[in-house]
């Protein structure tokens, strides 16, 4: 198609062939490498990273992460932001390096 997307996000807007009019943007964060992305169910409003890279037929089915948020506690009764946490649970028997990691907000 003549361009390249930037893995570190970016906003993408399609028009129509007249080019008088916006008929759909998408703006994605920081894309892992080599994990395609795409809309699930096809066209639907979120997008989820990928099992493979299907160009030209229907996205392939969600990539499941090893290591999910389990709990989330962010307005603790003792009212001390101290006692704020998060619980991160390992689906698979292997160990995961979580370093380098970092949570972030999806606007």
């Amino acid at each position: 198609m003549g361009f390249a997307l930037n893995a570190a996000g970016e906003t993408v807007y399609l028009k129509n062939p007249a080019q008088t009019r916006f008929v759909d943007a998408v703006r994605f964060g920081a894309q892992q490498n080599g994990i395609a992305t795409g809309r699930l169910p096809d066209g639907g409003e979120q997008f989820y990273r990928l099992r493979a890279k299907t160009p030209g037929a229907a996205n392939a089915p969600m990539l499941a992460s090893h290591v999910v948020i389990n709990e989330i506690m962010y307005a603790p009764i003792s009212l001390d932001d101290n006692d704020q946490y998060l619980e991160l649970y390992n689906r698979s028997t292997n160990a995961v390096i979580l370093s380098g990691g970092q949570l972030g907000r999806r606007d």
